[in-house]
Formats: C-alpha cells, structure tokens, sequence
C-alpha cells in the first residue's frame, strides 16, 4: 500500500518539499498500474477460469497474457473473444492489408500503443505504405491511400467519431467489400475498440525496446 510522507517535527527545505508532493503520488499512481488486472496464479484460479486457460492453450500454447487477463475474470467470454481474434486474423473477409489498416485505426482512436505496436510491422510487410501509418499516427488523414484504404479509412473514422456511418459511406463500402466486408469492418472496430480500452486501463506496457510512436493516453 502506498501511503504520503508524514510531517516532519523539522521544517523541510520549500524545494525539498515541493518535490516530495509532486513525486508521491506519482510513485503511488505507478505502484497502483502494476497491479491492475495482472495476471491470475494458477493456485487463486476459479475451476472455470482453468478450464477456460486449458482451452485458450490449445490454440496458444504459450497462455494468455496482456488484456487476456481482464476477459479470464469473466471465463465464459474468454474462448467467444479467442474465437473473434482468430477469425479476425485468419478468416476476414478484407484481406491482410486492411485488416491491419483497420486494427491501427481503431489503436490510433485510443492511443493504444501496444496494439499499435503489435501490428505495425505486419502492416507493413502487407502493403501498406509508412508514409499512411505516419500520418494515421500524427492523427492527420493519409494522403495517397489506395481506393480500398481511403474507403476502408473513412467507414471505420466516421463509425469511431460520429458513432454512426453516413449513406454515402455505407453504399461505396457496401458496392466495394459487400455485406460480410462491412461486417468485418465493423467487427475490427469493435474488437480493437474493446482491446484497446482493456489496455488503457490496465496500462499494459510495451516491449522495452518499442519507440512509441502515438500520442500518450492519461495518466
């Protein structure tokens, strides 16, 4: 437990003082980040949240990690979300490259760095251009998109930030990636919305060696 310095019998140093106030809680607020919905030992776990790890490993062995643990603390939705992550990334009907394309907008809207982190190199080696990703990065719109991405882009921006897509949208999405192409579209948002809140809210940190390259969320 983190608790404030008490007042000393002698009169502190004003300087001294001011940094102890400034620096205190910050160490309070970092201790308090650790220890947000880490992970479960296997000796505290609930029968169905070790049933629902023994399913997770069969289609990865390596166990869950990062915002897993928040969904293990609700098991029966563990293996549903697996299932979503997995057609996601093997059965979408929008291809690799804008499937990533869409995952990164949906990171950008939260400033999530970890999904963001995840998933930029593969969106690159699928064809997306680094000028797009350092643009979609700084919050500005990409210029020079491909057809799909500009679409792809304005579909998932307007669904973000106006809760709703307009007709126009809806109808050049639905002539260019049909009825299930708009379902995935919608499923991505959805999906990386709710990971990157998790995130957010766990402050899952990034690999030591990441860059970071999105606005910081707040602290």
């Amino acid at each position: 437990m983190c608790h404030m310095a008490t007042r000393s019998k002698e009169t502190p140093n004003p300087g001294v003082l001011a940094i102890v106030v400034f620096l205190v809680p910050l160490a309070c607020m970092n201790v308090g980040a650790q220890e947000r919905l880490a992970p479960i030992p296997e000796a505290k776990m609930t029968e169905a949240q070790k049933k629902a790890v023994e399913e997770y490993k069969l289609a990865r062995p390596s166990g869950p990690n990062k915002f897993w643990w928040l969904y293990l603390r609700i098991p029966e939705v563990t293996i549903p979300f697996l299932r979503i992550q997995e057609h996601v990334h093997m059965n979408s009907r929008l291809g690799e490259r804008l499937t990533h394309f869409g995952i990164l907008i949906a990171a950008k809207q939260w400033n999530q760095e970890v999904v963001w982190s995840l998933h930029y190199d593969d969106a690159i080696k699928s064809g997306l251009k680094v000028e797009t990703l350092k643009s979609l990065a700084e919050g500005r719109r990409p210029e020079h998109m491909a057809e799909d991405e500009d679409l792809l882009y304005d579909f998932s921006i307007e669904l973000q930030r106006n809760q709703s897509v307009s007709d126009a949208t809806y109808a050049r999405a639905l002539s260019k990636f049909g009825e299930e192409g708009i379902a995935d579209a919608t499923l991505i948002q959805g999906e990386y919305t709710l990971m990157s809140m998790i995130m957010n809210l766990q402050r899952t940190p990034t690999a030591p060696d990441w860059k970071p390259l999105l606005s910081h969320y707040p602290r």
